[in-house]
Order: structure tokens, then sequence, then C-alpha cells
């Protein structure tokens, strides 16, 4: 992506005039005049052959950073070229003078053999091995000595040279830990949260669109990578598990729609049954040409805000591009398996790749009273995006383009492609591709397909299911079609119950093709008590017929019923002591003309208006016989005692924990079933109980107040008092209350749910 290398001529021109005759005297050209132009001519006749000489001719320090800049590639960004020098100890640090209060880099002296940076980089330029684009203070229109931002060979000059000796190569030892990746581990975390999608659908998003809580704490039991849902509030927060989510659906296993997720089987019996490397391809390519996951939300040093708000929820083209580029660069050094050294893969990017992420766009743009010039602002980069804290171009890529290099890596890691090597401490120092990672980024041989071998399912006496080993994916899925997960830990235990094989005979299957799968997927005979329960299992199934499109009767009377039942041929059969089955329409109708009864035909599935509350929260249905419809709403919004309906504290949990109704939602449920004006108390009742307010907070303890913000400053600035001087930062509104006051004011909140808390 370097843009083309400017002609001599062109590069000349934008140095200050000063730096062009330093350049002619060093040529030892005669002065042509004070017209620039003319200067610029000869230098361009002059510096156009003899390059190799006036290489030789240069001290050690300064073939050596000519060598690194001729590997990158004949371009270096300023910044990159420094830490590379100073890394391999070809410079020292870089000079700088106190101005106004800061400091200020110093111009580059030819002269001499100083091994400083601008110093070094004089030399070079002064012979014009070594030329810079622009300015490194976007404030100046011409370059001195020593502070170009970008630095190039001339083509010109490059023509005249060979190529640069090759690095020696540096064999060190493996790191200290190292942690192999498994794309076999990955593929089944991979169907563990998928069935787990799969067998609770539908699951519902929460407003973040992430799983809620209840589910994480479901899934913490049958997921074998262990993690503590009590310690989360959102998905997120657990990157793997959340990119494990989104990776499902970006492959069609898990379809999203209206805040619900829901497994989709047949897409998954397709995708199961090709081979662990073809899975793992098609998962590789979901990622890395996917917009779905946003590398840059998951810095771990630094904030990024982006442009728009959209680029946080689809991966800016940049991103990805970036994301390309970084894996391309990995493949190339990364071949043969050996061990990628973080520090050294990160200063190698910088010299090849300085503008991975961001593209430089100098402005004078200044924040307070210094000026900004490192690209980490949004306003000096063409994209529009910040990165805080970020104070130097130097501290930017190491947060910035090192965070999302090791994002990445880590990113590998969970696909099963990377395996890491970590120091005594732990610290990521190293990765290498595993083989399998040299075969889908590398494009490596193939690695050999592994015989199945180890893995099998039992079946126990007491109906559980183990599946000890390797076993298939796909497998695993024929299980769970009559067979409940209960948790992946070593092995994978499944329980077979009346109601798993319920849900099986839903879905087409009998008892006869369970055990068939059973003995299939066992290799073994099925233990006679298990066969035998089966059996008896399906046959009350059997004697359980559903009637379809049927008539009932509902009374609100039990004596009423009774006496329709007694009349002969009523063509009734009682269900409940107030509802009957109407078996025969015509003898029915003729036994309710007879009682002088004209029952009500026909539904409001809505229930809307059918009820009202009193102030003890009694439902009272505005007819006699509640329509059945009604009755299933209320059931779900209230609480049964002694034959009458009550909205409680215990129902409102209820539907809140079972339902997912949070306090909005219930209140919407009630409102469209009453009639008439809605109880003062209503929405009170039903937002504390599901503690919509939150909690309180008591703050004790005493405070320090200042003058103003100058002395607070001065304060802060003394390092004896700075540890003791810390604002106060409260999470919410902030309240004085009076001490005596304080006992009716707890009563008075906990009337909406609020429970204060002392310190």
């Amino acid at each position: 992506m370097s843009p083309e290398t400017p002609s001599l001529k062109e590069l000349l021109g934008r140095y200050r005039a000063a730096a062009l005759k330093t350049m002619a005297s060093t040529a030892r050209l005669a002065e042509k005049g004070p017209a620039k132009e003319k200067l610029v001519a000869a230098l361009v006749k002059a510096l156009s052959q003899g390059a190799p000489e006036r290489l030789a001719a240069l001290d050690e320090t300064a073939r050596a950073l000519f060598a690194e800049v001729q590997h990158a590639g004949g371009r270096a960004d300023w910044g990159a070229l420094l830490a590379v020098a100073q890394r391999a100890q070809i410079v020292t640090a870089v000079q700088k003078q106190k101005r106004y209060g800061g400091e200020e880099l110093l111009t580059g002296s030819p002269l001499g053999q100083a091994r400083s940076y601008q110093d070094v980089l004089a030399r070079l330029e002064a012979r014009g091995l070594l030329l810079g684009e622009s300015a490194l203070d976007p404030s100046k229109s011409v370059i001195d000595f020593g502070l170009a931002q970008q630095y190039v060979i001339p083509h010109e000059v490059a023509a005249q040279l060979p190529p640069p000796a090759p690095r020696q190569a540096v064999v060190l030892a493996p790191p200290a830990q190292v942690v192999v990746s498994e794309a076999a581990a990955f593929s089944r975390q991979l169907y563990a949260l998928w069935s787990y999608l799969w067998k609770q659908q539908p699951v519902l998003l929460t407003s973040t669109q992430t799983l809620s809580k209840r589910d994480l704490k479901s899934l913490a039991t049958l997921h074998p990578q262990p993690f503590d849902a009590a310690a989360l509030k959102r998905e997120d927060e657990l990157p793997w598990l959340y990119f494990q989510r989104r990776l499902l659906q970006a492959l069609g296993l898990v379809r999203e729609g209206s805040g619900q997720l829901q497994g989709n089987p047949t897409a998954a019996e397709a995708y199961w049954d090709a081979p662990l490397v073809t899975r793992a391809a098609q998962w590789t390519r979901a990622w890395q040409e996917g917009d779905w996951w946003v590398e840059l939300e998951h810095l771990g040093e630094v904030k990024w805000r982006p442009g728009s708000a959209f680029e946080r929820l689809r991966a800016p083209a940049r991103l990805r591009e970036a994301r390309t580029r970084l894996l391309a660069s990995l493949a190339a050094r990364g071949a043969g398996g050996a061990w990628l050294w973080l520090d050294d893969l990160l200063a190698q990017l910088q010299m090849a790749e300085r503008d991975l992420l961001l593209d430089y766009q100098p402005n004078r743009y200044y924040y307070g009273y210094q000026m900004v010039t490192h690209r980490y602002q949004a306003q000096q980069n063409r994209q529009g995006w910040a990165f805080e804290p970020v104070a130097t171009d130097s501290e930017g890529w190491q947060r910035v383009e090192g965070g999302l290099v090791q994002h990445v890596v880590h990113l590998l890691h969970w696909l099963g492609l990377v395996d890491l090597g970590r120091d005594a401490a732990g610290k990521l120092v190293a990765l290498r591709l595993n083989t399998l990672g040299e075969h889908l980024l590398a494009r490596g041989p193939a690695p050999q397909q592994a015989a199945a071998s180890g893995g099998r399912i039992v079946l126990q006496p007491n109906f559980h299911l183990v599946a000890f080993g390797p076993v298939a994916e796909r497998a695993l899925l024929e299980v769970e079609r009559f067979a409940d997960r209960l948790g992946a830990d070593q092995a994978i235990e499944f329980e077979l119950t009346r109601a798993s094989l319920y849900r099986a005979q839903q879905a087409g299957m009998d008892a006869g093709a369970v055990l068939s799968q059973l003995a299939e997927l066992t290799g073994s005979p099925v233990p006679q008590n298990v066969a035998r329960t089966l059996e008896e299992w399906q046959a009350a199934h059997e004697r359980v017929v559903i009637r379809r499109q049927v008539s009932l009767l509902q009374v609100g009377d039990e004596g009423l019923l009774a006496q329709l039942l007694a009349t002969p041929e009523s063509g009734l059969r009682a269900l409940s002591a107030t509802m009957a089955l109407v078996e025969q329409p015509a003898a029915a109708e003729r036994t309710l003309q007879a009682a002088e009864l004209a029952p009500v035909q026909g539904h409001d599935r809505s229930g809307r208006g059918g009820l009202t509350l009193s102030e003890e929260g009694v439902v009272q249905f505005r007819h006699q016989v509640p329509d059945i419809y009604l009755l299933g709403r209320v059931q779900q919004l209230a609480e049964e005692r002694e034959g009458q309906w009550h909205l409680t504290s215990q129902a409102v949990e209820r539907a809140r924990q079972t339902l997912g109704l949070e306090a909005e939602a219930q209140l919407a449920a009630w409102r469209a079933l009453l009639f008439g004006p809605e109880p003062l108390w209503l929405e009170r009742r039903i937002k504390a109980w599901c503690h919509h307010y939150g909690q309180a907070r008591l703050h004790t303890g005493p405070h320090l107040e200042v003058r103003d913000e100058a002395v607070l400053a001065t304060l802060q600035s003394d390092p004896r008092l700075a540890p003791y001087l810390k604002r106060f930062k409260p999470r919410g509104p902030l309240l004085t209350v009076q001490a005596e006051e304080l006992a009716e004011l707890r009563a008075l909140l906990a009337e909406y749910g609020i429970e204060v808390r002392e310190p």
C-alpha cells in the first residue's frame, strides 16, 4: 500500500534552502547562486550517480540505519525507524531541547559520527541517500535534517545499489510456557453453545443485544470452557463467548429475528457432518471476511472513539483491510511453524506496515496550548478515529496497533490456528502457526485427518448417557434429539426422561427409533430396564389423543353443569366441575334451549377490557364466565388463592423470571386487560416488585472542600498529598438527606422497591 516514491527532484525541492546548500557542499558542488531551482537541478545531476561510493564512505552506524530502510522496502516512518534502530542498538535517543515550557526536537547535524537519531539521519540526507517526504512538524512547510515524517530512498539512488545483505537468523529458546491450540476443542465449545441456543429456543436478547444473565448462568453449567457467570454483568464482558455466539450467527447455525435467537438444526446437521478441517476453514473465513466482529472494541489499554456510532456495530472497511494485511504478514513470517516473538513482530510491522490501521493526515490542531502531532487524534487521521489515552505516535503504536495484534493473536488461538508462548510470569511473548493454521493462513499442506479413536457413548441403566473422549458433534446432536444434556465437564452427560422422549415424539421419533439410535450410537445392546421403560412411555403416549377443532362448554356454576349433564342425551361430557366437551353439537344445543340458556359464542383472544382490580389486588372478572383466553393471560400475571386470582409480588417476580417480562411489559399486559381507569397504585407496585428503581446507597464519612479548582490542582501536584486527594464521583444522582428523617425516608423508598444500603 506504499504510495509511489516522489522523484529525486521533488524530494530535494521540499528541503530548506540551508539544508540544500549543505548537501551541495557535501557533494563538492560549486554554489550555483541563490536560486533554489538551480541548486536542486545541480544536486539531482550529482546525486543520480556515485551512490555506492557515497554509502561506502559513511560510518558503520549510518550504513546500518540505511540497511533497515532497505529491508523495509525503501520507505520508513520516522517513529517506526527510530523504534527499530533503538531496538537494534544502532542509534541512541533523540535530541531535544526545552522550549516554551515543553520540549522541541533538535535538527540533525551531518558533521561527525554522533549516534543520536537526528544526526545519523542528517548524514544520510546530506549525501542524498535517504530523503524526507514531509516535515515532521505539520506547522512547517519545509524539511530540516533529521525531522521528516516519512523517509524514502529515491528510486534514482535505489537503482544504483545492490539489495541489502540478508539479516542473520537468530535462534532463540522456546517460550517458558506453551499453550497449544486445538481446533477440535473450539469445535466442541461452539457445539455446546449452539446446542443450548437450539434446545432453549427462542432465547431472548436484552436491549443491548446480548444474552441475558439467566442464560449466562445456565450456560456456565453446560459449556466445556468454564466461566464464572456471577462475575459477569453482560455477555460481551467475556469476549470469547460473545465471539462464539456471533460466529454461530455468521455461519447461519443460529438465526436472529425480533430480538430472539433460534438454533437452525437443518444447517447444523450439514455443518457438523463436514470434516474438522472444512469446518475450521468455514469459521476462519466467516471471521476474516465478516463485518460482525469489531476488534477495536476489545483493545486492552485504550478506548476507541469512532467517527460514527455505526462503526461500532459493523467493522469499518479500513479495519477489515487491516485484519487481512495482518493475517498476510503473520502467514509470511510464521511459515514453517517458527516462533514469532511479539516484540520483534511489532517492530517489523511498524516498519513495513506503519499505516496498518490509520492514514496519517497532519493538521494544525491544538489541544489546550499544545499542538497535537500524533495520528491517534481524530483530526490527524483520515478515518476520523480517536484513541485515548495516547500521548505520542510511539505510544499509540504500542497501545493501538499492538493491542490489535494481540487481540487477533488470541482470536486465532480461540479458532485453533495459533499456539501461544508465555514467559514465566504468564505474559504473552510469542506465537506460532500450528499445522492447521499454516494450511488455512499460509497455504501449507492440509493436516492429516486424525482417525476417530477413543471416543464413545455409554448408556447406563440409570438412563444416563455419557460421551467420553472425542465423540463427533454430529453424534451428540442425534443424542440431544431425545435426551437432555446435564453438563460438559470431563465428559458430556445426558439423561433420558419421559419429557425428553416426548420432545422426540413431537419431532416424529417413536421409542423404537430411539432404541435403534441408542444401539447404533453406543455400539451395545440397550439395557433391558431402559428398553422396557421407553416402550411403556411410548404406550402411554399413544393412549393420549389430541382432538383438534373441538367445542367446549364453560359455565360459571357447578350446579348448572350438573343439571345439564343430568339431561338424557345431553350431548355433553364433563371435563371439570365447570367445563364439558361438546360431543354431539345438535343434542347439546337442544339441551341448552330446554334450559333457556343462550351461550356466548366466539372469543376475544386479547382479553381486552375483561377485568378490574380491587385495591387489594384481587382480580374481578366482568363476566360470570370469564373467557378461556382471558383466564390464560391472567394465569401468567397473577397468583391463584382459594379460587380467586391476586396480583402479588410473587406473581410479578414469577412473570419476570419465567417469562422475561420486566415492569413495563407487565404494566402493558395489565392495562390491556383492565376495564375502566387504571388503579393509581398499579404502576408503583409492579415497578417496586420488579426492582425497577434499583437500590440506593447511603454515603457517610468526611469530605474535604477547598476554595476552587486552582487550589485543588496545586495540592494534587504535591506527591505527598496526591494519594489522599481523590475526587468524589457518585455513580448516580446524589441527594442530601437529614439524619433524623432517614427512618421515614427508608419506609417511603421501600414502597418503590428501593433498598437503602449503608457502607
